[in-house]
This record gives structure tokens, C-alpha cells and sequence, in this order.
């Protein structure tokens, strides 16, 4: 939806009326379903702030029999598939802001329940994702932070693939190392959904693939680590649990130093 700047001229005597066709919207959060109940021939609209070269999925989910109709910045998408009257659609991001209609099959009786949800995936620490980039072309990740935890992101692309990178919406600084890779850290506090934009370099030529790792180390049961830490610093460890069993955690510090420990996102006892 392009925005139009309107420089105005008034006298005292001018009348000025702006009329615009748009109708209520709601904002739609990525990875946060939206409901609502619709009948025949009726219908909800949304708006979501795309991020330029991203691809999203976009998920309407209904209670059978229920047939939901819908458009992408007002293009009709094809008829349900699946179970439970589900229609998918994918949208690349151009910059701008997303609308998306969904109506109520116009043929239908009674109201139905839907479920309106656009995608980005999850990326999961110490889990790497892989992704086919080409110049301008991007892809999008959430993942959940835990307050106080430092996270290294990897990005690694093969030569001479230059990747970009955005953490939380700002441009990180170019690659660093080989075979175009990039690496910074992001501070887990305040916790949230962190977002990560990975984008081809415009200027480059062919499609290449990236890799995408979130991580923090991966502790080994009777192996102990050791780090220097100051106040307010800290260290993330994730390590592999068998279900059913127990695990003994030891902190130890040196001299006066009282460490806090979390296990799980809850703080421990003193």
C-alpha cells in the first residue's frame, strides 16, 4: 500500500474533505493467530508490514464445512486444500504493508470459526536452518530469547556469496571470515521474539545457500565448563535431557563471587 504525502494550500474559506475506500483493519503479528467468526459473504481484513525480498506463508483455517475465501493485496487465491476447509498462500515481501481478505464462501449457511495466521519459521538454538538465496531475495526467523543469555548468529554462504544480515530490524555490519560468513551477538534481554532478516547482497549474481545457526554452547553431562564473568554478564548452556532422569547442576565461583543460576527461564535459589 504506497503512502501519498499531501501538501495543502488553505485559505480561510477553503472546505477540505480526504476520502480514502480503505476499511477497518487488523494488524496481524507474524506467528500469532488471529480468529474470527464469519458467515456468508461476510469477511475480516488485515494488515502486516512486510519486510522486502521475504517470502511468508499465510494459513485461514475453518471448521468443516466451512469454504473461507481468500485474497493477498487483492489477488483471489485458489480454493481450499486440505482438511478442515484450510487454504494456504505464500507472499513476498516488498516493503510496504500486506492486505489480506478473508471472506465467507458466499454460497455457504451458518457462521464458521477461522484461524488466520502468518509465518515465519522458528529457528531453533543450536539448530541450523539452510535457505536458497538469490540476489534480493531474503528469509525471515523467530526465535524466543531468555533474559540475560548471549547468542552468537552464524550466517555462513558459499563463495563468494555475500550475505546480509538484520538483527531485530538493524543492518549488522559486513562478513567477516570465509565463504561470506557473518557473525555477531545478540542479547537474549529483554526476553522476546528475536527477529533475524537474511537477505542475498543485491549485487550479486546466481543463488547460493546459507546456513543459519543461533547458538549458545552445548553443555557435555560430566564435562565442566569454565567463564570469566563480570557483574551482570552470563553464559547460556543448553544440554540434552533423557526423559525420566535426574541431573545434579553445580555452579562454583571463586572467592566472593555469588553466581545466579536459571534453568529453564526460572531463577534458582541463592
Amino acid at each position: 500500500m504506497a503512502i501519498r504525502t499531501l501538501i495543502l494550500f488553505l485559505t480561510f474559506s477553503t472546505i477540505l474533505f480526504v476520502n480514502t475506500d480503505l476499511v477497518a483493519q487488523t494488524v496481524l503479528a507474524l506467528n500469532t493467530p488471529d480468529s474470527a467468526t464469519l458467515g456468508a459473504g461476510t469477511n475480516k481484513n488485515y494488515e502486516f508490514q512486510t519486510v522486502a525480498g521475504a517470502s511468508y506463508n499465510v494459513t485461514v483455517q475453518g471448521n468443516n464445512p466451512f469454504k473461507p475465501e481468500l485474497k493477498i493485496n487483492g489477488a483471489q487465491q485458489p480454493g481450499q486444500t486440505g482438511s478442515l476447509g484450510t487454504m494456504t498462500g505464500t507472499l513476498s515481501g516488498t516493503g510496504g504493508k500486506a492486505r489480506l481478505e478473508v471472506s465467507g464462501w458466499s454460497g455457504m449457511s451458518g457462521s464458521y470459526t477461522i484461524r488466520v495466521t502468518i509465518n515465519v519459521p522458528n529457528l531453533a538454538v543450536n539448530t541450523p536452518d539452510s535457505a536458497t538465496l538469490a540476489a534480493g531475495t531474503g528469509k525471515m526467523y523467530d526465535f524466543q530469547t531468555v533474559a540475560g543469555i548471549t547468542y552468537v548468529v552464524t550466517l555462513q554462504g558459499n563463495n563468494p556469496f555475500k550475505p546480509e544480515l538484520k538483527i531485530d530490524g538493524a543492518l549488522q555490519p559486513g562478513q567477516t571470515g570465509s565463504r561470506g560468513t557473518i557473525t555477531h551477538t545478540l542479547n537474549g534481554s529483554p526476553a522476546r521474539k528475536a527477529r533475524l532478516e537474511v537477505l542475498g547482497w543485491s549485487g550479486m549474481t546466481g543463488s547460493y545457500t546459507i546456513r543459519v545457526s543461533v547458538n549458545v554452547p552445548t553443555l557435555v553431562l560430566n564435562t565442566p565448563d569454565s567463564a570469566a564473568l563480570s557483574p551482570g554478564a552470563s553464559k547460556g548452556y543448553d544440554f540434552q535431557t533423557v526423559a525420566g532422569s535426574s541431573y545434579n547442576v553445580v555452579v562454583q565461583g571463586n572467592g566472593t563471587f555469588k553466581p545466579e543460576l536459571k534453568i529453564d527461564g526460572t531463577l534458582q535459589p541463592g
